[in-house]
């Protein structure tokens, strides 16, 4: 696909997808924070011997070596659900056919936009996604931005914001080339302190169990947006022995957005699951990009969230917050 260089001026009101601007209301229901295309081993690299990875799984270092180097399969797909970053291969999106038909099922039940977050450091491919959004039909939107550290280009340090502000406006308007409760509120602060709308500013992986309902009250009492986007990962063992991090259920995750929404904040949700590793997807054995759509929204019509309040965090929040404004 050949690179269009746009204007401010010309994607004012519009939402841009790696194939062109598009209407808001096209959009359909939106999944806010998903990877299609990534190589997220990078993050990771080899086991060492001092890493409490390499411990994790009552594995010894050179079983974790061995596994490292293997590719996924049926004999250590048990292992990788609850351990995701000890398996090279698992973390590695990059067969595009097998991405395609990971949408189909998210396009049979309803599903409409995918926010794709595999950003510097990440190696995405808007090239890749835009093969995939017309082979079906399924709209997807770039982010820009870098991941962490550990994978910033060895210059990040010497960089401006200047030239940080350049890249990130050049990235979207002509084409791509910390776990603490803290975080997320010092994050808002500087936003904030800098002129940041705060409306169009979305908190991801508040659903991880670091935050309480209060806390992200008072997130969202800032104006900030809260991103559920781990529904189906349910277990994480990498997460939980290596940074005390206890994954809530998805039940939990329901009574949370209730919550939420019975405080007067069911404007500021969106919802996705952060799938970014082979066991998630549908091909080996995962729940695939259609779960919330094929099971979370049935329970939450359910447990007292109405068809309105599903609407609002799945197709009207995402509308305003991805329309260029």
């Amino acid at each position: 696909m050949e690179s269009v260089v746009y204007s401010r001026q010309q994607l004012q009101g519009k939402v841009l997808t790696v194939t062109g601007p598009v209407s808001p209301d096209s959009l359909g229901k939106t999944l806010m924070h998903e990877h299609i295309i990534v190589d997220y081993a990078k993050n990771f690299g080899l086991p060492k011997g001092e890493s409490s990875r390499a411990r994790v799984g009552g594995l010894s270092l050179d079983e974790q070596l061995k596994l490292w180097e293997e590719p996924l399969s049926i004999n250590n797909i048990g292992h990788c659900r609850g351990y995701f970053n000890q398996n090279k291969d698992n973390m590695v999106l990059d067969n595009e056919q097998m991405m395609m038909s990971e949408m189909e099922p998210y396009k049979k039940f309803g599903g409409g936009t995918i926010v794709e977050q595999s950003v510097c450091g990440m190696n995405g491919d808007p090239a890749a996604l835009a093969r995939i959004s017309e082979a079906t039909g399924v709209k997807i939107v770039h982010g820009t931005g870098y991941y962490l550290s550990r994978v910033h280009p060895p210059d990040m340090d010497n960089r401006t914001v200047q030239q940080l502000t350049e890249q990130f406006l050049q990235e979207i308007l002509a084409g791509h080339k910390c776990y603490s409760k803290e975080s997320p509120v010092e994050v808002a602060q500087i936003l904030r302190s800098s002129g940041a709308d705060l409306s169009r500013v979305v908190i991801s992986h508040v659903d991880r169990g670091i935050l309480t309902v209060p806390d992200m009250i008072a997130l969202a009492k800032q104006g900030c947006v809260l991103e559920f986007d781990q529904f189906g990962w349910g277990c994480s063992f990498t997460h939980a022995l290596s940074h005390g991090i206890d994954y809530p259920s998805d039940f939990e995750r329901c009574r949370m957005i209730r919550e939420l929404r019975d405080a007067g904040f069911i404007k500021q949700v969106v919802l996705s699951h952060d799938i970014a590793f082979k066991t998630r997807l549908l091909r080996y054995g995962g729940e695939g990009y259609c779960y919330l759509l094929k099971n979370i929204v049935p329970y939450m019509l359910q447990r007292g969230l109405s068809e309105e309040d599903v609407d609002t965090m799945l197709v009207q929040n995402p509308k305003r917050l991805l329309t260029i404004v």
